[in-house]
């Protein structure tokens, strides 16, 4: 597999943030892009494989790229990527919070989770992608470690051999390269169980952790409507008391992180021109809030008026 892609050049930049978000949907995994860029917007990225091992190389300007419950529930083939950053930085947004992603070092992103990549100006980097279900039959808490980066001389080793084996694909033989994405496999899996190892170090950690595979699990479940309580506590073993314990310590309860969530995603659903035919109860609705004078008076309380006239204060011109 081999593909080279680049923004039109004759387009303005709506045209190729479409383009540049219908390419990544199509041969990487669905995703939403947003960029504030008035003019200039290009990117270029290619695909290419290592041994078994495909990878994506992006090259692009200032931009936010998501995936959420209505991106992964529409993936046909779950990765785990594994980038390092080329030139610039990014911030990578997760359950685990915000973390920052500078030059050589190493970032790792569930595509079965949700996230948000930001960069703040131009950037290059390089993602290996890793089959999610290969991965998990070896490492099964790998995905613990979705959000994490790999500061200082560890990651720095990592991405110095992902950028020599990724810009060296085409010239090895193949069972060389398959030996070497074995080895980079190998060392892949060592740095996200030390991840997970080390984040559950003490209980403090461990309910962190686990509090952010419940977010990321109940993020996919938005648009299913109410939550039952029983049923998330039964999910991950634990009592209702704990369950709400965990969200309490982050001065939150599961309820109002919930309608925070989904208020979120419908004020920037609103605003984003792929949703301009939706209505506002349409859109609500999609996000599991189905009574539109709920949403209305739910809306205005977070953000200060009716759904309808922000909507229309913020529309892009």
């Amino acid at each position: 597999m081999s593909v080279a892609w680049r923004t039109p050049e004759s387009a303005d930049s709506a045209e190729s943030l479409h383009a540049w978000q219908s390419f990544l949907s199509a041969q990487v995994m669905p995703i939403r892009a947003e960029s504030d860029l008035e003019e200039g917007f290009s990117g270029s990225a290619s695909l290419n494989v290592f041994g078994t091992l495909p990878y994506l190389t992006i090259r692009s300007r200032r931009q936010w790229q998501h995936w959420d419950a209505r991106e992964i529930d529409s993936s046909e083939r779950p990765w785990v990527f594994v980038s390092t950053m080329l030139d610039g930085y990014g911030w990578l947004h997760s359950a685990r919070g915000k973390v920052r992603v500078g030059v050589g070092e190493v970032s790792f992103a569930d595509s079965m989770q949700p996230c948000s990549l930001e960069f703040e100006g131009d950037f290059a980097y390089t993602s290996v992608m890793v089959p999610r279900d290969a991965l998990m039959d070896i490492a099964p808490l790998a995905t613990a470690a979705h959000g994490a980066c790999i500061p200082g001389p560890t990651g720095a080793a990592l991405g110095a051999f992902i950028q020599a084996l990724t810009a060296d694909h085409d010239r090895q033989p193949v069972p060389t390269a398959q030996r070497l994405g074995d080895h980079l496999l190998g060392m892949v899996i060592t740095e996200l169980e030390a991840i997970t190892h080390r984040d559950a170090a003490s209980l403090a950690s461990r309910d962190q952790i686990l509090l952010g595979q419940i977010k990321s699990h109940l993020l996919t479940c938005l648009p299913k409507g109410q939550l039952q309580i029983g049923d998330i506590s039964h999910r991950f073993s634990l009592s209702p008391r704990k369950l709400q314990r965990l969200f309490s310590a982050e001065g939150t309860t599961l309820t109002r992180w919930l309608m925070t969530q989904r208020l979120e995603r419908c004020r920037r659903d609103m605003l984003n021109p792929a949703f301009s035919d939706c209505s506002v109860s349409a859109i609500a609705a999609s996000w599991g809030l189905q009574d539109p004078a709920y949403f209305a008076r739910a809306f205005r309380q977070a953000y200060g008026t009716t759904p309808s006239l922000y909507r229309r204060l913020n529309q892009p011109s």
